[in-house]
């Protein structure tokens, strides 16, 4: 994923129950070439505020402030 100048990211996929995977899709096609520097699971939908923050945080992290 790569960060644009957007402040904020609005993420309204729907994943259901699906199987989640890092670095590969299903079947083990298409590696990932990059490092995943960190991961982020929700149990739970989260506030419109919430989703704000958590992009903040991540663009924090990235060093765009």
């Amino acid at each position: 994923t790569s960060f644009t100048a957007a402040t904020n990211a609005d993420n309204t996929n729907t994943f259901a129950s699906g199987v989640v995977r890092i670095g590969r899709r299903a079947g083990g096609t298409l590696p990932m070439s990059g490092v995943v520097s960190g991961v982020m699971i929700f149990n739970r939908k989260l506030t419109l505020a919430e989703i704000q923050q958590v992009t903040q945080l991540l663009r924090w992290r990235a060093g765009l402030s």
